[in-house]
This record gives C-alpha cells, structure tokens and sequence, in this order.
C-alpha cells in the first residue's frame, strides 16, 4: 500500500489530465465498449486515490483537480466530434457535384517516375451549382496532372467542373480529414486557369521555401540530395534515387533514420551551441539566435508530427530559461501532447503520433526516475 501510494503521488496531474484528453478523443470512435469501460474506471480509481492521498481533507482542491479532469475528457469529446461531424458534412455537401472556385498554389511537386505534378490547392472561394459555400473555404485539393509549366507557387488559380467522389476506404478519409484535404483529383490544363497571384506573407515563405529547394537542388548530386532532403528537409523526393535508397534502409530495418525527428533538430542545437562558443556574447543572445535559426529552419523545410513535436519542445525549453523555471523534460512531453491533440486530435489515431509521443514520453520518464535516484 505505501509502494502504491507513492508511486500515485510522484505522477503529476497534467500526466491525467493528457490520459483523459486521449480518452475523450478514442471515446468518440471506440468500438470496443467493454475494454474501454474498463480502462476509464481504472484510470478514474488511480486518479481519485491519488488527489485522496494527496489532498484529503482539502475538498476544494479535490473537486477542483476532479472537474479539471472531466474538462479534459470533455475536450478532447467535443473537439473531436465537432471536426468528424464538419468532415461528414461537407463530404456530404460535394458528393457527386460539380465544384467550381478560386484557390491559391501552396506547393508543387514533381513525381519523376510517373510525369505527374502534385498541386496543393487552397480553395479561397468555393461554389457549389454556382452557389456560394463557405464550407469548401480553407480546404486543400490536391491536384495531380501532367507536366506544364505555367503553373508556380504563389498563383490564384481558377478551377471549374471537379466532381468529387467519396472514398470507401476509411483510413484515407481520416487521413484527408487529419490533413484538411477535402479530396485528391486527376485533372488537366483546361479546368485551371490563372488569374492573378497572391503578395501575402504567406505566399511569400512558400515561394522562398521553393527557391531554396530548387537552389540546394541544383547545387548538389541528385542521390546525395535525396539523402539530404529527406533527413535534413523533411521532403522525400520522388525518383529512382530515393527509391533506392528506401529499399536499402528498408532491408536493414533503418528506415525510420530517413524521416526527419527530433533527433536531427538536436544535432543542428548541438551545432549551434558549438560555433556560438566561438563568439563572445551573452547567454540570452545566444539564445535568441537559437530561437531565430531554429525559426528559420521550421519556415523553409517541410513539417511531420515528430518534428513539431520537437519544435514545441524546444520552444517550451526556451520559455523555461527565459523566466527561470527548471525544466521538466516530463512535464514539456506532456504539455505539448496536449497542445498538438487539441489543435488536431485527430492525429491520435495515426502510428507517426502514437510511436512518436510514446517513445519520446518514455525516454522522458526514464530520464525523470534516472535523475530523481541520483539526487537522492
């Protein structure tokens, strides 16, 4: 019982209060009622026994932390009920209807194996049987045609007669549904046409990320810089080269060294601190440049989850020791969970997030159990 009881109390609340967001967002889509009965009334018992031990006779605080907890299920409930049910009615909304409107290039890739170019569209007004839907606003279409060349990032494109039809797989619509697509269509030169370009900041990273892919690319071999733009930009590049490349890693089960993570965001803070040892300034100088280069390197490279959940980490460090707190490596995994499950929760239901945020919380309560033994 005493083993029991501090173990309870070493667990923070913000460790629960992360479970029961999880919980809430898996109870939207739970198949399996009895197992998830049984793993909400154990979790409650761990918790209540814990503020028990902790706060007794305090009822304030035990009622407070309590309704904390129920706030946090609930959130993670509505936030993922509310995304499914908007998902559900917009597909309903287009489904097997002509859609015409205005978007905005955010991306072009090129696939070299097939000639095809991918085209990331941001609808900016979309229409519906020549009716205006504010629905179709923000969403991403993602375009795939043949090769042309009057097609550049930062262009606002007039599309017209795309006939959307839904998917019967089920992993890929939570997956459009995760990245905002509202479809993906096979379409040619004649239903695109440009009529004007966008001067937004945004507009203006996405074309300056552009310039330096293609800067970089033309400077470097092409099989080096598959290596180098999968790891070190997040962007796999679609030819032989990279295709090779996977198969090796891929036999020698490595393959995840090619996905860039946290890992390489450390080693590029690790080259910093070194060559700002060579410069005499003070620490909050240093750091301002790390934030403002670490900045930089997150607006020209492409994002994965495992790479911004590394860049909130370090940003929540950098706060840290901006207002002398001690860092709490546990404590940061677990905000930033949080964070990333409320912005989109719908990220919890994919292997990159759950691998990623599991692994990185386990190193952390290692390294946490680790340092508490040696101080003691």
């Amino acid at each position: 019982m005493i083993i029991y009881k501090k173990i309870l109390l070493q667990i923070h609340h913000f460790i629960f209060f992360a479970i029961f967001l999880i919980l809430g967002i898996w109870s939207i889509s739970v198949t399996n009622f009895l197992q998830f009965f049984i793993i909400i009334f154990f979790i409650n018992f761990f918790y209540i026994t814990k503020i028990y031990f902790q706060f007794n006779p305090n009822k304030l605080k035990i009622f407070t932390l309590i309704f904390l907890a129920i706030f946090s299920f609930l959130s993670g409930a509505y936030r993922t009920s509310k995304i499914n049910l908007e998902n559900q009615k917009t597909l309903e909304l287009i489904q097997e209807k002509q859609i015409n409107g205005i978007g905005l290039i955010q991306e072009i890739d090129f696939n070299e194996e097939n000639n095809l170019k991918t085209i990331k569209l941001k609808i900016i007004r979309g229409y519906i049987d020549k009716q205006y839907e504010e629905k179709l606003c923000d969403k991403i279409l993602c375009l795939y045609c043949n090769k042309f060349s009057n097609l550049k990032i930062g262009q606002i494109i007039k599309f017209k007669d795309f006939k959307i039809s839904s998917s019967k797989n089920a992993e890929f619509n939570l997956y459009c549904a995760k990245e905002k697509i509202l479809a993906t269509i096979f379409t040619d030169k004649n239903k695109l046409k440009v009529i004007g370009y966008d001067y937004s900041f945004e507009s203006y990273l996405f074309n300056l990320r552009d310039r330096v892919f293609r800067k970089l690319k033309s400077k470097i071999n092409t099989e080096t810089f598959s290596y180098f733009s999968s790891i070190f930009l997040g962007h796999k590049i679609k030819n032989k080269d990279y295709d090779n490349l996977k198969d090796k890693f891929n036999f020698w089960g490595i393959s995840h060294y090619l996905a860039r993570s946290g890992l390489h965001v450390l080693i590029i803070l690790i080259l910093l601190q070194f060559i700002f040892k060579f410069f005499p300034v003070g620490l909050i100088v240093k750091q301002i440049l790390s934030i403002s280069l670490i900045g930089i390197y997150t607006t020209l490279t492409w994002s994965s989850i495992s790479f911004i959940r590394s860049i909130i980490m370090f940003f929540l460090c950098q706060i840290c020791m901006f207002v002398y707190l001690q860092i709490q490596t546990l404590h940061i995994v677990t905000l930033t969970t949080i964070f990333v499950l409320l912005n989109n929760p719908l990220q919890l239901f994919f292997l990159d997030f759950q691998l990623s945020f599991a692994l990185t919380f386990f190193l952390a309560l290692f390294f946490d159990i680790n340092n508490k033994k040696s101080i003691a």
